[in-house]
């Protein structure tokens, strides 16, 4: 009984599970045939549209073939430049770029102009430079025939064996490097040759500097190896400053003055120097004093120990051009006072040769200055001294030739207490 039971089961099961894997068959072929009707709705569709363009396009023309349709295709694919890329965009495009380069190029030439004339200097400056150099070159005379006079003075020995040398310091301080005078400015092509032989010239001056100090330093060495070390040295600052002349004349053609524009400055140095109280202190050192007297008397015929081959007197002298020359110029006095600023007005037109007069200007400028304890001297024992000089100044006008050795001789004084010497 159980069993037949049991059987009626499993045909009920079975039949049920027929019933259910039927319906699922039948529900999954119905999806798959309306999928397919879609597609090929779609694709009717889409055909029937591009016929419909193709007829648009080729309305008299016959169906292509298939070479036809892909001719096509390459001539619709291929590039026009002038179609395709130059369309109006494109050209105006074009000329905005190009305009653009072309206002670059124009702006970065006019940078690289203003650059270059930013890095020069200005004209003003080099003339100022040139205007100062002979008051350079006036000091380095100074320095040294203060230099020449320590080294072949009594006092330092004999000739191969003197006991001290100047020191290099002050030697090479007379060294002019030609970048400091000469400065790049905006000069025109014909300059270019003028300013070349110029810093040749500078450059020779400083090798010459560099000589005569290695030959002072050796003592074997007799004084007559040191003549033309020593011309060299005396007779170049005047010869350079007046070789600057034509390069001046270049940048202020109407110019026609420099000789005498130059030895204004020098004299202007000598009573700028001369106003300081510690230097006219030093001719106060009975030492000092004693250099300064030596040196004036006999119309300075000490110098001609100094300067053996006469050195100073050629280089004032220019006989290819009378403008160039110095030993020429007379300057009067009063109007080089009047072209002086007040202060040193008032100082050079109180130095008199009157004894009475020239101690009042003595204690208007110096008095209670003096603090060298070695200036022992009164300014009586001074005045005399200075007497040679105070009587040339007097004059109402002053011959440069002479004029520059009475200036020598009181700024040399004072300078030789400044001149280190190192023993050998």
């Amino acid at each position: 009984m159980k069993k037949l039971l049991l059987f009626f089961v499993c045909l009920i099961s079975v039949g049920y599970v027929h019933a259910v894997d039927s319906t699922v068959v039948k529900g999954t072929q119905e999806r798959i045939l309306d999928e397919l009707i879609e597609i090929r709705t779609v694709q009717d569709s889409t055909y029937v549209q591009r016929m419909r363009a193709f007829e648009a396009r080729n309305s008299n023309a016959a169906l292509p073939s298939e070479y036809s349709v892909l001719s096509m295709i390459k001539g619709n694919t291929d590039k026009d430049h002038l179609r395709d890329g130059w369309n109006v965009y494109g050209w105006i495009a074009f000329w905005i770029s190009l305009f653009s380069l072309i206002l670059s190029f124009i702006t970065s030439l006019s940078q690289w102009h203003t650059a270059k004339h930013t890095k020069n200097a200005p004209l003003s400056v080099q003339r100022g430079k040139l205007a100062d150099l002979p008051r350079h070159f006036y000091r380095n005379i100074v320095c040294t025939i203060a230099i020449i006079f320590k080294f072949r003075h009594p006092s330092n020995g004999k000739s191969a064996s003197r006991m001290r040398y100047p020191s290099e310091s002050n030697l090479l301080k007379l060294q002019t490097l030609p970048d400091d005078f000469i400065l790049p400015v905006d000069n025109e092509e014909s300059s270019c040759k003028v300013i070349h032989e110029l810093k040749l010239l500078f450059r020779n001056y400083n090798m010459e500097v560099m000589v005569a100090s290695d030959h002072l330093s050796r003592q074997q060495l007799p004084d007559d190896s040191f003549v033309q070390d020593f011309d060299n040295l005396l007779f170049k600052p005047f010869y350079l400053t007046k070789q600057t002349f034509k390069y001046q004349r270049i940048l202020s053609p109407k110019i026609d003055s420099q000789n005498r524009d130059a030895v204004k400055t020098i004299i202007n140095e000598h009573f700028t120097k001369l106003m300081e109280p510690d230097n006219l202190t030093i001719l106060l050192i009975p030492l000092n004093n004693s250099f300064l007297k030596q040196m004036l008397e006999s119309s300075f015929a000490y110098f001609d120990n100094i300067d053996a081959k006469g050195a100073i007197v050629r280089s004032m002298k220019d006989d290819k051009c009378a403008a160039n020359s110095f030993d020429s110029v007379s300057i009067k006095k009063c109007d080089f006072i009047e072209s002086r600023p007040k202060e040193l007005q008032e100082f050079i037109g109180g130095i008199s040769a009157d004894k009475s007069e020239f101690i009042k200007w003595f204690n208007i400028n110096y008095r209670n200055k003096i603090k060298d304890e070695r200036a022992t001297l009164t300014p009586d024992e001074l005045y005399y001294s200075l007497k040679p000089y105070l009587d040339y100044l007097s004059r109402e006008n002053w011959e440069f030739a002479t004029l520059l050795y009475y200036m020598l001789a009181i700024d040399v004084a004072i300078e030789t207490d400044r001149i280190g010497m190192i023993n050998y």
